[in-house]
This record gives C-alpha cells, sequence and structure tokens, in this order.
C-alpha cells in the first residue's frame, strides 16, 4: 500500500512523454493536490510529487543514476555517495544563507523541496531544457533556473567543484526569480554568492580582462549590457557580461542594508538606473566610467525596451511584471 499523499502513478495520466523525457501534467497534477491534501501537508505532498518526478527521469536516463533526498533538496546524479553527500550539504548551506542575506528580497514562497537535475551527458543535458524553449534554440550553458510550474534546476556535471559552483549559482536564481530586477544584477548577484559560499577564489581583476572592457564596449553596445542581451550572444559579448556585472557589484556595495532595499527595488526597464540613485545615490553611468573611462554609458530606457522586443526576451520577465502588478498567480502555486 502507497504511503504517498499523491501516488501519481495511480493518477490517469499525470506524465507525458516529450523530447525524451518523462514531462509532469502540472494542471492535473495540480488540481488532484489541491483537491486532495490538506494544507498542512502541501510541503510533504509536493516533495513526494518531485520524488516520483525524479523517480521517473532516473528511469528514462538509465545507467547509474540515483535519487536522494536531504532535508532541503532532491538530488538526482550518477555521482557517488560521498560526492552526493557533499553536493547536498552544499546545497543545503546554500539555501541558508542566500535568502538569509537577501532578507526581505529572498523569494520564500512554494511548496516542495528544492529539485537538483544532474546530467552525466552534455546531450541529455541539453535534450532536457530544449523542452523549455518553445522555439527550439537555447544558450549555450552548465546551468539552469527552470521557471516550469515545479521551479527547479538543470545542471551538465562537469565536475564536482563546478558543479557545486553552478548548484549555489542557480539558487540564487531561484531566490531572486520574483523580482523584475536587470539581469546583470541578478548575475552579479549569483556569481558573489556562487565565490562565497562554493569555495571559489575571491574575486579579482586581472589586467588582461581589465584592458578588453575598454576596447569591447561602446556607447552604442552598452545598452545591450542594460538590456540583458548581451548575455544571449556567445564568446566575448556573454563573458565580458559577466565580468562587467561582476565588476559593478564590487563597486556598488557599499551597506548591505542600503544594497538590499536596491535590490528589492531595481527594475530591468531602466537597468536599475532609478533604484540605484534613490537607494544607493549611484548613478550607473558614472560607476561604469570608473571602468569604462568617459562616456554616456547611462542606460537608454528605449533602446532597452527596443533590445528586449528584438531579442524576444520580454517573456522572461513576463511573471514578475505580473507580480509587480498585483497578479499574485505565481505565489498561489503550492510548488517549488
Amino acid at each position: 500500500m502507497s504511503d504517498y499523499l499523491v501516488d501519481l502513478n495511480k493518477l490517469e495520466a499525470s506524465f507525458c512523454f516529450k523530447e525524451g523525457f518523462s514531462r509532469p501534467n502540472w494542471q492535473l497534477i495540480g488540481n488532484h493536490v489541491e483537491r486532495t491534501v490538506e494544507s498542512e501537508d502541501l510541503h510533504k505532498a509536493w516533495t513526494q510529487v518531485a520524488c516520483q518526478w525524479a523517480a521517473r527521469l532516473k528511469d528514462d536516463l538509465g545507467g547509474d543514476y540515483q535519487v536522494t533526498e536531504s532535508t532541503e533538496c532532491i538530488l538526482l546524479s550518477t555521482a557517488d555517495d560521498k560526492s552526493r553527500g557533499r553536493l547536498l550539504g552544499l546545497a543545503e548551506r546554500a539555501a541558508g544563507i542566500i535568502p538569509e542575506r537577501l532578507g526581505d528580497a529572498a523569494y520564500r514562497g512554494g511548496y516542495g523541496k528544492h529539485l537538483l537535475l544532474l546530467f552525466e551527458e552534455e546531450d541529455d543535458y541539453y535534450q532536457y531544457i530544449s523542452y523549455f524553449y518553445p522555439d527550439g534554440n537555447h544558450p549555450a550553458s552548465w546551468g539552469i533556473f527552470l521557471h516550469d510550474y515545479y521551479q527547479h534546476i538543470a545542471i551538465y556535471d562537469v565536475s564536482e567543484v563546478e558543479t557545486a559552483q553552478t548548484i549555489t549559482h542557480e539558487l540564487t536564481h531561484y531566490f531572486l526569480g520574483h523580482l523584475p530586477i536587470p539581469l546583470w544584477l541578478n548575475e552579479g548577484l549569483a556569481m558573489t554568492f556562487h565565490r562565497a559560499i562554493a569555495g571559489q577564489q575571491r574575486f579579482s581583476l586581472d589586467h588582461d580582462t581589465a584592458d578588453r572592457h575598454p576596447a569591447f564596449w561602446s556607447q552604442t553596445n552598452i545598452q545591450e549590457f542594460w538590456a540583458g542581451t548581451s548575455w544571449q550572444q556567445p564568446g566575448e559579448p556573454s563573458e565580458l557580461s559577466y565580468s562587467l556585472a561582476e565588476i559593478l557589484m564590487q563597486l556598488m556595495v557599499g551597506d548591505w542594508s542600503d544594497f538590499i532595499q536596491f535590490v528589492q527595488h531595481a527594475h530591468y526597464s531602466d537597468a536599475g538606473q532609478t533604484a540605484s540613485l534613490d537607494y544607493l545615490g549611484k548613478d550607473l553611468a558614472e560607476v561604469v566610467v570608473g571602468v569604462l573611462g568617459e562616456g554616456n554609458w547611462r542606460p537608454n530606457r528605449k533602446a532597452i525596451a527596443d533590445l528586449l522586443k528584438k531579442y524576444s526576451v520580454e517573456g522572461a520577465h513576463a511573471r514578475t511584471d505580473e507580480a509587480e502588478a498585483g497578479d499574485d498567480s505565481q505565489h498561489e502555486d503550492p510548488a517549488k
């Protein structure tokens, strides 16, 4: 007899098989949970749903994949017992430190444990995440935070060290996912936390990279950085966007409580310029001058809007726009 509050094996059509993997029918599952599970049991029920889903993916992948559960996380991986234990320990630590440091800026909604999918094969990783890109295209990556009904993290498991950093990086995106912040700030915070928590060396800017920035950025393409579209361009645009975001973090963080106020109010439509002036007393253009030299580096709302439309990334911000406008549907969803 099953001990599950929600037994997906007994719920007809709870999964379909698309693009190589079992994909949950979230509307069906969500309606069933809402009808049958008491509010005090929702966290347990959604954790059980996630575990059953991970077990389906384990069967889809075959090989040596195992599903391991800890206090806050569920891990699907081919790693050995010791490595899985270390990765889960790191994830638990990150899931505690990040929201503590973000304070009121951290997302604290949803039920169920954090689901971490570590793919041993690069092809499997890209096949899995391609389902979430309607046009069939997706950027090169080692890991991604997926804003699915049950939000979760997928990672190409290159090595234990890199995977630990990626887990921390993507968990940061999870805790910031409800805010309409510009991408440079989201990525800057994610890199800051993965350095601090996952044991990577402290930030330092080498002379070569410092010289590349003023040579690459112009008063035209800087708007791609502010809009977040430069991250979608492989090679130097993406690489230097990550670097510049981390540099700005170093230059802008002073009093942490003021910085968190900035994070809570920054908006992607102006790259956080208004919030930076209001809460930090800093003009983003003047901050960038210290890196790129004299020039008109100020974020331009029209240029940002045009770039977002061109690259069709406005949809990535739709959920946060709805929340800002008072649509609370995401917060009512019972899953992470």
